[in-house]
């Protein structure tokens, strides 16, 4: 694709964003988006695992520092 200047309003994630500990996901969205969400009740069953959570924040660390 030559020159796509396409950005996405919605991007899901997961898997590698844990790097294989646990079971984890995220959403990236554009701000109204963000928005909408924060102010509806939501919740998913895998919520609050602290070792999946500290595995993807390490792995999110990495990926800002190098600028991946």
């Amino acid at each position: 694709m030559k020159n796509c200047n396409a950005m996405p309003d919605i991007i899901t994630i997961g898997k590698g964003m844990g790097n294989g500990v646990g079971i984890i996901s995220g959403v990236i969205c554009i701000r109204p988006i963000a928005e909408a969400f924060s102010k509806k009740m939501f919740f998913n069953t895998y919520g609050c695992n602290p070792v999946s959570t500290a595995a993807a924040r390490a792995v999110l660390k990495v990926i800002k520092e190098e600028k991946i």
